[in-house]
């Protein structure tokens, strides 16, 4: 092989490594991109499951309140009823004596 031949064969080597750098340089910056990109995203995601667990927090105290609210209230109606029951019976009562006295 000549002396001309080996040298434009490693020209042309050298020609391809360069073309390949390129390549990867190209490759690299397009990966740094992609990892800022995909930090920002976990950053968004972090920021939106803080505000996501905030709101379920929220919500489950309100839910408590709710559900205290709704125990009270039906002990509330138990408690009327009781007293309407006993006024119900009063009423009978009241009707029975005055049939027996009226009679």
């Amino acid at each position: 092989m000549a002396d001309k031949d080996l040298l434009a064969i490693i020209a042309d080597i050298l020609r391809k490594m360069d073309q390949h750098d390129g390549i990867l340089d190209l490759h690299t910056k397009l990966l740094e991109k992609q990892g800022e990109a995909i930090i920002r995203i976990g950053d968004t995601l972090n920021t939106f499951m803080d505000v996501s667990v905030k709101h379920f927090e929220q919500q489950q105290n309100f839910n408590e309140r709710f559900l205290a609210l709704g125990e009270r209230n039906a002990k509330r109606l138990d408690s009327i009823e009781t007293t309407l029951n006993k006024v119900l019976d009063m009423e009978t009562r009241v009707k029975r004596l005055e049939d027996a006295v009226f009679k």
